[in-house]
């Protein structure tokens, strides 16, 4: 939807798909990200998704519902496995 080479001096991604995905009306949306960057703030911070989950980093704290806890050997792998059993409950 974007790359680095869309962010503006803020930090904030410039994209004309970025912008239509965050209008949708969603249910759900999940960050799959292994390290905090301020353009995550800015999606998780505008999009209209109801319920929002993502890694435990500052810049999501303000904005996720559900916020994951990650060890220091962050693999997708276990993210995933986390978001599974808490999907499930």
């Amino acid at each position: 939807m974007y790359s680095l080479s869309n962010l503006d001096w803020k930090k904030v991604p410039v994209s004309n798909h970025l912008e239509t995905f965050l209008k949708r009306d969603t249910d759900l949306l999940i960050f799959c990200v292994n390290q905090p960057f301020a353009h995550y703030e800015y999606i998780a911070g505008v999009s209209s998704a109801k319920f929002k989950v993502g890694p435990n980093f500052d810049c999501f704290k303000n904005h996720c519902q559900l916020l994951i806890d990650i060890e220091s050997g962050f693999s997708y792998q276990s993210y995933i496995r986390q978001l599974e059993l808490f999907v499930s409950l």
